[in-house]
């Protein structure tokens, strides 16, 4: 968060998600129940201005701090805005995926075997960090990077930097998802409405 909603909000708790309309909420955009516990948290804010308490949903980011999420908040809080770094099944992965927002991974995610991806991924939550990418990728073994950048102007240029970074390791290959939603602004809009699992290439 800003200043200034470092000084509106307090983070008094943080729990297993529980809250059914945080459940419902996330519904809304296709996730279901299982794949939340899986991978976000219950955070509970008490604004200073109005003096009442009011939860949103928290995915951790690798500032220990918290991504936040409600049908009327989306920000950070409990530290600077950051990447979430989500590890896969596989000890030694073979690729990366990486998305802008939390709800186009957890869409993708749900529609995987056991709600996981068998390579990493990377959930940027703004453009401004793709810069935090590259020592991700510097001289480690995968070879391929999933992008799942949204069809817009802002998402082509992500696109564009995500080709440049893998072509900075000799074996890494970028891999553009876009085709898969290409009638759709974001990957949660694509697939939202079509069942079943999501197969990437």
């Amino acid at each position: 968060m800003n200043n200034e909603n470092d000084n509106k909000y307090f983070l008094t708790n943080i729990d297993e998600l529980t809250d059914a309309s945080l459940i419902d909420y996330l519904l809304q955009y296709g996730v279901p129940a299982s794949t939340a516990h899986k991978y976000l948290q219950q955070v509970k804010l008490y604004n200073r201005d109005d003096r009442k308490h009011f939860l949103t949903v928290g995915m951790v980011n690798e500032d220990e701090g918290y991504e936040l999420r409600s049908s009327e908040l989306s920000d950070c809080i409990h530290g600077e805005r950051d990447v979430s770094f989500i590890r896969g099944l596989q000890l030694v992965p073979p690729h990366l995926h990486v998305f802008l927002d939390m709800m186009d991974f957890l869409l993708v995610v749900s529609r995987q075997p056991g709600e996981a991806f068998v390579g990493d991924a990377i959930v940027l939550h703004s453009l401004h960090l793709l810069h935090k990418v590259p020592p991700y990728v510097y001289q480690y073994d995968y070879d391929m990077l999933f992008s799942w950048m949204p069809n817009t102007h802002e998402g082509m240029m992500a696109r564009t930097r995500l080709s440049a970074i893998c072509a900075t390791e000799p074996r890494l290959r970028h891999r553009p998802q876009n085709s898969l939603y290409a009638d759709c602004k974001t990957v949660n809009a694509g697939f939202y409405r079509q069942p079943g699992p999501i197969q990437f290439f």
